[in-house]
């Protein structure tokens, strides 16, 4: 799952740690716990759909043969 600035910024699990990134930059010891607490929001509000194996397996296929 990609964190996207732009794309995310308006979804309430996303928008605090789009906007830690902006203030902080990048996580340390010292900010590390605050990071986690708004990383695990963001991963518990993520909804992600079960994996349709038939459609990976059509995906790769066209990869394969060179049509992606």
């Amino acid at each position: 799952m990609v964190l996207c600035a732009s794309c995310d910024a308006d979804r309430p699990a996303t928008a605090p740690l789009i906007t830690w990134f902006h203030v902080h930059g990048e996580v340390t010891e010292d900010n590390l716990h605050e990071f986690a607490t708004l990383g695990s929001v963001w991963i518990n509000g993520l909804d992600l759909q079960p994996l349709d194996l038939e459609m990976l397996a059509a995906e790769e296929e066209a990869w394969r043969r060179g049509e992606l």
